[in-house]
């Protein structure tokens, strides 16, 4: 990540005590300050895999209702008692998974 155009007195002085004369009140008790910086653009240039990452992130939010209808009809069936777990088909990825990692 890039970071450009920041004066480097400017992030100095932000972490210092603040002088009696760096802020003023004017007449509706708004502080104001006297010794702001010159306005200056600040640009961050992200990398590819972070613009594919939100990508990826954008189109998972977009899949989520659907995500969520299963979770509750499984819910449901869980509370009813109607859902039924596949202990064959639990073992199989459980071996699957382990055997990978073996790999």
């Amino acid at each position: 990540m890039k970071v450009t155009g920041y004066p480097q007195n400017y992030i100095n002085q932000t972490y210092s005590k603040p002088t009696h004369n760096d802020r003023s009140v004017d007449q509706g008790g708004v502080k104001k300050d006297n010794n702001k910086p010159a306005e200056s653009t600040d640009s961050i240039t992200l990398s590819q895999t972070t613009l594919d990452r939100q990508k990826i992130d954008s189109n998972m939010d977009a899949a989520q209702p659907d995500r969520q209808n299963q979770i509750e009809a499984i819910k449901e069936q869980v509370q009813s008692g109607q859902y039924n777990v596949n202990a064959n088909q639990v073992a199989e990825k459980m071996v699957g998974f382990y055997m990978d990692d073996l790999a």
